[in-house]
């Protein structure tokens, strides 16, 4: 069976869908599922709830013999902020997000927090604006730009059928031209809601998304190469 590989951060995950935090749900919900069902594709979506753009470039690179498996293979690659970068700690390959330093990824506490992450004591000491006294924000966001640009180009000398967005306005670039991207970010945040926490996408955004990727694999004539 055919598969539609997804990367992204809680956005594509399917976080916070709803007001009732229903994991469940909003498995069945979000767009990649959606997506999946209309094509009679497998959904495999690889997302992670804070990642950055080190960690998604990373999980591709890392897939990159599954995703040529098969000819027929779409993936769908969601870009989150440029301001996120990865702390390792003292546990190979597990690292904070920052800057949040309230999870690690992957997350070594339990559920139902019984059991809490011991790394958490450990780095609390590192104060919320570490990052900002830390890294260069030119120096954050190029770095980004360039592992979107290498994992595109990669992608499309592959050969593999790929597809990217941008998760919100602000974080758009101009890679946004390139046509296997959308044109659009998956939410449009209003002169209101900018004032305010970034939310994550709605029941009715998922859905939007999910048209508007069918819209770009039908235009890059992606189901008509199936093989």
């Amino acid at each position: 069976m055919n598969n539609l590989w997804v990367f992204g951060c809680s956005f594509t995950a399917g976080q916070d869908m709803i007001s009732k935090n229903n994991q469940y749900y909003q498995l069945k919900k979000r767009y990649s599922k959606l997506l999946s069902k209309e094509l009679n594709f497998r959904e495999k979506n690889l997302s992670e709830c804070g990642a950055s753009n080190f960690w998604i470039f990373r999980r591709v690179m890392r897939k990159l013999k599954s995703l040529m498996r098969h000819k027929n293979n779409i993936v769908v690659i969601q870009w989150t902020s440029p301001y996120r970068y990865e702390l390792p700690t003292r546990i190979d390959d597990v690292y904070f997000s920052l800057p949040y330093l309230d999870f690690t990824i992957p997350e070594l506490g339990t559920p139902d927090g019984s059991e809490i992450n011991p790394l958490i004591k450990e780095y609390e000491n590192l104060s919320k604006d570490f990052i900002a006294k830390s890294y260069n924000e030119k120096w954050l966001l190029e770095s980004s730009y360039n592992l979107q640009f290498t994992l595109y180009h990669t992608l499309e000398n592959l050969g593999i059928k790929h597809i990217h967005l941008f998760g919100w306005p602000s974080i758009v670039n101009d890679l946004v031209k390139l046509d296997k991207f959308l044109d659009k970010p998956f939410i449009n945040v209003t002169t209101t809601e900018k004032a305010e926490t970034l939310r994550h996408p709605n029941e009715k955004e998922n859905f939007n998304l999910k048209e508007r990727l069918m819209n770009k694999i039908i235009d890059l004539n992606y189901m008509e190469k199936q093989e």
